[in-house]
C-alpha cells in the first residue's frame, strides 16, 4: 500500500511540474489521464472479469457459487425474553 501512494505522489509531482497552475484533479481532466488508484482498479475488475469467462486458463481457480436452501441472515423465530434488571 505504502508503495501506491508514492508512485501517486510521483503523478502527482509529475503534473504539478507539466501544469503548474492547475490542481491535480483539474490537470488528471485536462491531460485525459486518470488517477492511477482509479486505473488499477479499472484493471483489475476487467481482469477478474476475462477470468470469470469459461475459456480462461484460471476459470478453475474462482470457487463455484453454492446456493443453501437456509438463510443465515434471516431474523429469530423464537421470541425473545426482556430480561428484568
Amino acid at each position: 500500500m505504502e508503495l501506491q501512494k508514492e508512485i501517486e505522489h510521483v503523478q502527482r509531482r509529475a503534473l504539478r511540474i507539466i501544469i503548474p497552475y492547475m490542481s491535480y484533479e483539474d490537470a488528471l481532466c485536462h491531460l485525459q489521464l486518470e488517477s492511477l488508484r482509479d486505473r488499477r482498479e479499472l484493471l483489475t475488475k476487467s481482469f477478474y472479469r476475462s477470468v470469470l469467462k469459461q475459456d480462461n486458463k484460471l476459470n478453475d481457480l474462482i470457487p463455484t457459487v453454492v446456493n443453501h436452501t437456509y438463510s443465515l441472515r434471516n431474523p429469530r423465530n423464537i421470541p425473545m425474553f426482556e430480561s428484568q434488571t
